[in-house]
Protein backbone atom coordinates (compact mmCIF):
# COMPACT_ATOMS: atom_id res chain seq x y z
CA UNK A 1 0.00 0.00 0.00
CA UNK A 2 0.84 3.31 -0.42
CA UNK A 3 0.87 6.39 2.09
CA UNK A 4 -1.26 9.25 1.54
CA UNK A 5 -0.94 13.13 2.27
CA UNK A 6 -1.38 13.52 6.33
CA UNK A 7 -4.20 15.70 7.32
CA UNK A 8 -5.28 16.48 11.02
CA UNK A 9 -8.22 14.36 12.28
CA UNK A 10 -9.95 14.63 15.81
CA UNK A 11 -9.24 11.08 17.72
CA UNK A 12 -11.33 10.60 20.57
CA UNK A 13 -9.96 7.63 23.35
CA UNK A 14 -13.01 6.41 25.73
CA UNK A 15 -12.57 4.89 28.54
CA UNK A 16 -15.47 2.51 30.18
CA UNK A 17 -16.13 2.64 33.93
CA UNK A 18 -16.53 -0.04 36.16
CA UNK A 19 -18.57 -0.01 39.41
CA UNK A 20 -17.98 -3.15 42.87
CA UNK A 21 -20.86 -5.03 43.87
CA UNK A 22 -23.02 -4.57 46.59
CA UNK A 23 -22.93 -5.99 50.36
CA UNK A 24 -24.55 -8.99 51.78
CA UNK A 25 -28.27 -9.20 50.83
CA UNK A 26 -29.56 -8.41 54.38
CA UNK A 27 -27.72 -5.30 54.76
CA UNK A 28 -28.34 -3.71 51.20
CA UNK A 29 -29.25 0.00 50.87
CA UNK A 30 -30.56 0.80 47.41
CA UNK A 31 -27.16 2.11 46.45
CA UNK A 32 -25.93 -0.99 47.16
CA UNK A 33 -28.63 -2.65 44.62
CA UNK A 34 -27.99 0.22 42.27
CA UNK A 35 -24.14 -0.55 42.79
CA UNK A 36 -24.58 -3.95 41.81
CA UNK A 37 -26.88 -3.49 38.69
CA UNK A 38 -24.24 -1.93 37.32
CA UNK A 39 -21.58 -3.91 37.80
CA UNK A 40 -24.01 -6.93 36.23
CA UNK A 41 -24.39 -4.42 33.35
CA UNK A 42 -20.39 -3.79 32.44
CA UNK A 43 -19.64 -7.56 33.19
CA UNK A 44 -22.58 -8.65 30.95
CA UNK A 45 -20.41 -6.39 27.55
CA UNK A 46 -18.16 -9.17 27.81
CA UNK A 47 -20.57 -12.41 27.83
CA UNK A 48 -22.49 -10.98 25.37
CA UNK A 49 -19.84 -10.24 22.87
CA UNK A 50 -20.12 -13.50 20.88
CA UNK A 51 -23.55 -14.68 21.70
CA UNK A 52 -26.16 -15.06 19.19
CA UNK A 53 -29.80 -16.32 19.67
CA UNK A 54 -32.69 -17.54 17.24
CA UNK A 55 -35.30 -15.10 17.70
CA UNK A 56 -39.34 -16.16 17.24
CA UNK A 57 -41.32 -13.05 16.44
CA UNK A 58 -45.16 -12.32 16.21
CA UNK A 59 -46.18 -8.77 15.24
CA UNK A 60 -49.86 -7.94 14.89
CA UNK A 61 -52.02 -4.72 14.49
CA UNK A 62 -55.07 -4.63 16.35
CA UNK A 63 -58.21 -2.95 15.54
CA UNK A 64 -60.30 -0.42 18.02
CA UNK A 65 -62.18 -3.62 19.04
CA UNK A 66 -58.89 -6.13 19.45
CA UNK A 67 -59.36 -8.21 15.98
CA UNK A 68 -56.44 -8.84 14.38
CA UNK A 69 -56.14 -6.48 10.76
CA UNK A 70 -52.72 -7.83 9.87
CA UNK A 71 -50.07 -10.04 11.46
CA UNK A 72 -46.44 -11.57 10.82
CA UNK A 73 -43.67 -14.05 12.09
CA UNK A 74 -39.95 -13.19 11.72
CA UNK A 75 -37.59 -15.88 12.57
CA UNK A 76 -34.27 -14.15 12.94
CA UNK A 77 -30.85 -14.93 14.08
CA UNK A 78 -30.09 -12.14 16.87
CA UNK A 79 -26.97 -11.03 18.22
CA UNK A 80 -27.17 -8.41 21.49
CA UNK A 81 -23.98 -7.05 22.55
CA UNK A 82 -22.79 -3.34 23.62
CA UNK A 83 -21.93 -0.80 20.94
CA UNK A 84 -18.47 0.90 21.30
CA UNK A 85 -17.54 3.55 21.63
CA UNK A 86 -20.83 4.96 22.36
CA UNK A 87 -21.18 2.50 25.25
CA UNK A 88 -25.08 1.50 24.72
CA UNK A 89 -26.28 -1.61 24.08
CA UNK A 90 -27.69 -2.54 20.35
CA UNK A 91 -29.27 -6.00 18.97
CA UNK A 92 -28.40 -6.98 15.47
CA UNK A 93 -31.33 -8.41 13.96
CA UNK A 94 -30.86 -10.26 10.99
CA UNK A 95 -34.42 -11.72 9.09
CA UNK A 96 -33.76 -15.09 7.58
CA UNK A 97 -37.48 -15.83 7.11
CA UNK A 98 -41.08 -14.17 7.05
CA UNK A 99 -44.31 -15.96 7.29
CA UNK A 100 -42.88 -19.16 6.37
CA UNK A 101 -40.80 -17.21 2.96
CA UNK A 102 -36.97 -17.20 3.03
CA UNK A 103 -35.99 -13.89 2.43
CA UNK A 104 -32.07 -14.29 3.05
CA UNK A 105 -30.06 -17.56 2.73
CA UNK A 106 -28.93 -18.33 6.48
CA UNK A 107 -25.84 -20.52 6.48
CA UNK A 108 -23.69 -17.69 4.55
CA UNK A 109 -25.05 -14.39 4.94
CA UNK A 110 -26.11 -14.32 8.24
CA UNK A 111 -22.59 -14.99 9.85
CA UNK A 112 -20.90 -12.88 7.47
CA UNK A 113 -23.24 -9.61 8.56
CA UNK A 114 -23.10 -10.56 12.16
CA UNK A 115 -19.81 -11.16 11.82
CA UNK A 116 -18.92 -8.27 10.31
CA UNK A 117 -20.77 -5.68 12.96
CA UNK A 118 -17.88 -6.19 15.22
CA UNK A 119 -15.46 -3.63 16.46
CA UNK A 120 -15.43 -0.68 17.74
CA UNK A 121 -15.90 1.60 14.19
CA UNK A 122 -18.99 -0.38 13.35
CA UNK A 123 -21.89 1.74 14.55
CA UNK A 124 -22.75 2.47 11.36
CA UNK A 125 -22.74 -0.97 9.94
CA UNK A 126 -25.17 -1.88 13.19
CA UNK A 127 -27.60 0.84 12.01
CA UNK A 128 -27.75 -0.29 8.24
CA UNK A 129 -28.43 -3.96 9.49
CA UNK A 130 -30.82 -2.36 11.69
CA UNK A 131 -32.72 -0.25 9.68
CA UNK A 132 -32.32 -2.89 6.55
CA UNK A 133 -34.58 -5.63 8.99
CA UNK A 134 -36.71 -2.52 10.44
CA UNK A 135 -38.74 -3.06 6.66
CA UNK A 136 -40.01 -6.38 7.96
CA UNK A 137 -42.00 -4.67 10.96
CA UNK A 138 -45.34 -4.03 9.99
CA UNK A 139 -47.46 -1.21 11.61
CA UNK A 140 -47.23 2.58 11.21
CA UNK A 141 -44.55 2.62 13.69
CA UNK A 142 -41.29 2.63 12.07
CA UNK A 143 -39.20 1.51 15.18
CA UNK A 144 -35.15 0.14 15.86
CA UNK A 145 -35.32 0.17 19.64
CA UNK A 146 -37.58 -2.87 19.67
CA UNK A 147 -34.40 -5.21 20.94
CA UNK A 148 -34.38 -7.39 24.14
CA UNK A 149 -31.49 -5.72 25.62
CA UNK A 150 -31.88 -2.10 24.69
CA UNK A 151 -32.87 -0.84 28.08
CA UNK A 152 -30.05 -2.33 29.73
CA UNK A 153 -27.54 0.10 28.68
CA UNK A 154 -29.54 2.62 30.88
CA UNK A 155 -27.76 1.26 33.66
CA UNK A 156 -24.77 1.53 32.66
CA UNK A 157 -22.03 3.75 35.02
CA UNK A 158 -21.44 5.75 32.26
CA UNK A 159 -24.95 6.59 31.47
CA UNK A 160 -25.79 7.32 35.20
CA UNK A 161 -25.98 11.09 34.68
CA UNK A 162 -29.05 10.73 32.13
CA UNK A 163 -31.07 8.30 34.56
CA UNK A 164 -33.18 9.10 37.68
CA UNK A 165 -33.27 6.47 39.73
CA UNK A 166 -35.99 5.27 42.65
CA UNK A 167 -36.34 2.66 44.89
CA UNK A 168 -40.15 1.27 43.99
CA UNK A 169 -40.53 -1.56 47.27
CA UNK A 170 -39.97 -5.11 46.17
CA UNK A 171 -42.37 -7.78 44.03
CA UNK A 172 -42.38 -11.42 43.58
CA UNK A 173 -40.66 -12.50 40.29
CA UNK A 174 -40.67 -16.25 39.59
CA UNK A 175 -39.98 -17.51 43.08
CA UNK A 176 -38.22 -14.58 44.67
CA UNK A 177 -39.17 -11.27 45.42
CA UNK A 178 -37.26 -8.62 43.29
CA UNK A 179 -36.70 -5.57 43.82
CA UNK A 180 -38.20 -2.87 41.55
CA UNK A 181 -36.57 -0.02 40.52
CA UNK A 182 -38.19 3.01 38.58
CA UNK A 183 -36.11 5.24 36.02
CA UNK A 184 -37.02 8.33 33.83
CA UNK A 185 -34.48 9.82 31.83
CA UNK A 186 -33.08 12.99 31.72
CA UNK A 187 -32.16 14.92 28.48
CA UNK A 188 -28.25 15.76 28.40
CA UNK A 189 -27.53 18.43 25.74
CA UNK A 190 -30.52 18.32 24.17
CA UNK A 191 -30.04 14.53 23.29
CA UNK A 192 -32.07 11.32 24.05
CA UNK A 193 -31.51 7.60 24.09
CA UNK A 194 -34.50 7.54 21.14
CA UNK A 195 -35.32 9.86 18.69
CA UNK A 196 -37.94 9.97 15.90
CA UNK A 197 -37.65 10.34 12.09
CA UNK A 198 -38.08 13.62 12.03
CA UNK A 199 -35.16 14.13 15.04
CA UNK A 200 -37.73 14.67 17.68
CA UNK A 201 -36.25 13.32 21.57
CA UNK A 202 -38.25 11.18 23.28
CA UNK A 203 -37.48 10.48 26.36
CA UNK A 204 -37.81 7.16 28.44
CA UNK A 205 -39.00 6.06 31.65
CA UNK A 206 -39.91 2.76 33.01
CA UNK A 207 -39.08 -0.12 35.85
CA UNK A 208 -36.34 -2.77 36.35
CA UNK A 209 -37.38 -5.56 38.57
CA UNK A 210 -33.41 -6.40 40.36
CA UNK A 211 -32.30 -9.70 41.81
CA UNK A 212 -30.25 -7.34 44.86
CA UNK A 213 -27.84 -9.75 46.25
CA UNK A 214 -26.17 -10.39 42.01
CA UNK A 215 -27.41 -7.17 40.21
CA UNK A 216 -29.24 -9.12 37.93
CA UNK A 217 -31.93 -7.86 35.88
CA UNK A 218 -34.95 -10.75 35.57
CA UNK A 219 -37.39 -7.96 33.95
CA UNK A 220 -37.03 -4.96 32.27
CA UNK A 221 -40.00 -2.10 31.25
CA UNK A 222 -39.47 0.31 28.52
CA UNK A 223 -42.23 3.19 27.96
CA UNK A 224 -41.80 6.02 25.75
CA UNK A 225 -43.71 8.07 23.45
CA UNK A 226 -46.27 11.23 23.96
CA UNK A 227 -49.07 13.49 22.32
CA UNK A 228 -46.43 14.76 20.15
CA UNK A 229 -45.83 11.86 17.74
CA UNK A 230 -49.49 10.19 18.51
CA UNK A 231 -48.26 7.06 19.84
CA UNK A 232 -46.93 5.34 23.19
CA UNK A 233 -44.37 2.25 23.29
CA UNK A 234 -44.32 -0.12 26.34
CA UNK A 235 -42.07 -3.42 26.25
CA UNK A 236 -41.46 -5.60 29.05
CA UNK A 237 -38.17 -8.12 28.56
CA UNK A 238 -38.25 -11.41 31.06
CA UNK A 239 -34.87 -12.61 31.65
CA UNK A 240 -33.79 -16.22 32.70
CA UNK A 241 -31.19 -18.74 33.08
CA UNK A 242 -30.04 -20.45 30.07
CA UNK A 243 -27.49 -23.21 32.23
CA UNK A 244 -26.28 -24.45 28.57
CA UNK A 245 -24.25 -20.69 28.04
CA UNK A 246 -24.03 -20.65 32.02
CA UNK A 247 -25.21 -16.78 31.35
CA UNK A 248 -28.67 -14.59 32.44
CA UNK A 249 -30.11 -13.72 29.00
CA UNK A 250 -33.56 -12.55 27.36
CA UNK A 251 -36.13 -15.28 27.45
CA UNK A 252 -39.66 -12.88 26.17
CA UNK A 253 -40.08 -9.85 24.93
CA UNK A 254 -43.59 -8.21 24.72
CA UNK A 255 -44.03 -4.88 23.01
CA UNK A 256 -47.04 -2.18 22.78
CA UNK A 257 -47.66 0.43 20.69
CA UNK A 258 -51.02 2.50 20.80
CA UNK A 259 -51.98 5.75 19.16
CA UNK A 260 -52.77 8.99 21.35
CA UNK A 261 -54.95 10.03 18.79
CA UNK A 262 -58.68 9.13 19.10
CA UNK A 263 -59.72 11.52 16.25
CA UNK A 264 -57.88 8.67 13.76
CA UNK A 265 -58.33 5.42 13.19
CA UNK A 266 -57.34 3.47 16.29
CA UNK A 267 -55.00 0.44 15.49
CA UNK A 268 -52.74 -1.10 18.31
CA UNK A 269 -49.52 -2.97 17.37
CA UNK A 270 -48.30 -5.98 19.20
CA UNK A 271 -45.58 -8.06 19.29
CA UNK A 272 -44.23 -11.06 20.76
CA UNK A 273 -40.34 -12.31 20.56
CA UNK A 274 -39.12 -15.71 21.69
CA UNK A 275 -35.43 -16.43 22.16
CA UNK A 276 -33.85 -19.95 21.70
CA UNK A 277 -30.97 -21.71 20.92
CA UNK A 278 -28.37 -19.24 22.07
CA UNK A 279 -24.80 -20.26 21.35
CA UNK A 280 -22.08 -18.82 21.10
CA UNK A 281 -20.83 -16.69 16.92
CA UNK A 282 -17.85 -19.05 15.90
CA UNK A 283 -15.27 -16.54 14.65
CA UNK A 284 -13.71 -16.78 11.44
CA UNK A 285 -10.97 -19.05 10.99
CA UNK A 286 -9.37 -17.47 8.15
CA UNK A 287 -7.45 -14.46 7.90
CA UNK A 288 -6.03 -11.80 5.83
CA UNK A 289 -2.06 -10.40 6.02
CA UNK A 290 -0.97 -7.00 4.78
CA UNK A 291 2.14 -5.38 4.59
CA UNK A 292 2.66 -1.76 4.18
CA UNK A 293 5.74 1.43 3.29
CA UNK A 294 6.52 3.33 6.47
CA UNK A 295 5.62 6.77 6.00
CA UNK A 296 8.30 9.27 5.44
CA UNK A 297 6.55 11.53 8.12
CA UNK A 298 8.71 11.84 10.98
CA UNK A 299 6.14 12.60 13.62
CA UNK A 300 4.01 9.24 13.26
CA UNK A 301 4.10 6.91 15.53
CA UNK A 302 1.82 3.85 14.81
CA UNK A 303 -0.91 2.79 11.74
CA UNK A 304 -4.48 1.79 12.10
CA UNK A 305 -5.81 -0.59 9.97
CA UNK A 306 -9.50 -1.05 8.34
CA UNK A 307 -11.02 -3.52 6.61
CA UNK A 308 -14.40 -5.00 5.73
CA UNK A 309 -16.27 -7.04 2.51
CA UNK A 310 -17.28 -3.94 0.62
CA UNK A 311 -15.42 -1.72 -1.22
CA UNK A 312 -15.13 2.16 0.33
CA UNK A 313 -16.91 0.37 3.19
CA UNK A 314 -14.76 -0.63 6.30
CA UNK A 315 -16.63 -1.73 9.41
CA UNK A 316 -13.65 -2.66 11.44
CA UNK A 317 -10.43 -1.35 12.38
CA UNK A 318 -7.34 -2.27 14.80
CA UNK A 319 -4.51 0.21 16.08
CA UNK A 320 -1.21 -2.32 15.24
CA UNK A 321 1.07 0.62 16.51
CA UNK A 322 4.27 1.24 14.86
CA UNK A 323 4.22 -1.80 12.86
CA UNK A 324 4.29 -2.25 9.01
CA UNK A 325 2.70 -5.68 8.77
CA UNK A 326 -0.51 -7.30 10.12
CA UNK A 327 -2.57 -10.28 9.98
CA UNK A 328 -6.67 -9.64 10.10
CA UNK A 329 -7.69 -13.04 12.03
CA UNK A 330 -11.35 -14.01 12.17
CA UNK A 331 -12.14 -14.19 8.23
CA UNK A 332 -14.40 -15.91 6.46
CA UNK A 333 -12.78 -18.31 4.28
CA UNK A 334 -12.79 -17.41 0.18
CA UNK A 335 -14.18 -14.33 1.06
CA UNK A 336 -13.03 -11.02 -0.26
CA UNK A 337 -11.88 -7.93 1.95
CA UNK A 338 -10.70 -4.74 1.40
CA UNK A 339 -7.66 -2.76 3.30
CA UNK A 340 -6.91 0.61 3.84
CA UNK A 341 -4.20 2.15 6.07
CA UNK A 342 -3.71 5.49 7.99
CA UNK A 343 -1.12 6.98 10.06
CA UNK A 344 -1.13 8.67 13.53
CA UNK A 345 1.12 11.05 14.91
CA UNK A 346 1.57 10.88 18.96
CA UNK A 347 -0.71 14.18 19.23
CA UNK A 348 -3.75 12.36 17.87
CA UNK A 349 -3.56 13.89 14.49
CA UNK A 350 -4.33 10.77 11.67
CA UNK A 351 -3.34 10.75 7.72
CA UNK A 352 -6.09 10.41 4.86
CA UNK A 353 -7.05 6.78 4.71
CA UNK A 354 -4.14 5.03 2.00
CA UNK A 355 -4.71 3.42 -1.47
CA UNK A 356 -7.43 0.41 -1.28
CA UNK A 357 -6.19 -2.81 -1.22
CA UNK A 358 -7.71 -6.50 -1.16
CA UNK A 359 -7.60 -10.01 -0.95
CA UNK A 360 -8.93 -13.42 -0.23
CA UNK A 361 -9.11 -14.87 3.04
CA UNK A 362 -7.55 -17.70 3.50
CA UNK A 363 -6.95 -20.74 6.70
CA UNK A 364 -3.02 -20.09 6.38
CA UNK A 365 -1.64 -16.93 4.10
CA UNK A 366 2.06 -15.56 4.08
CA UNK A 367 2.63 -11.66 4.11
CA UNK A 368 1.10 -9.79 0.62
CA UNK A 369 1.75 -6.83 -0.51
CA UNK A 370 0.11 -4.20 -2.81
Amino acid sequence: MSNGPLRVLALVAIAAACVPAGAAAQELSFADVMNSAHAFVVEYEDDLSMVVAEEHYRQQVLDKDGDVEEQRVLLSDYRITQLLPLEFWFGVRVVFEVDGRVVRERTTRTPRALRLASGEDASERFRQIAEENARFNIGDVTRTFNKPTFVLSFLHPGNRDRMNFVELGSERVGELQRWVVGYTEVPVDGSSFIETQDGDHLLTRGRFWIDPTTGRVVRSELITGDARVERTARITVDYRSFPAMNLWLPAQMHEVYETTDTSRHSTTITGTATYSNYRVLPPGIASLSVAWDASLDDNVVGYIVEWGDTSGDYGNASDVGNLTQFRIEGLVEGEKYYVVVRAYTATGTSSILSDEASGVAVVSSGIARQ
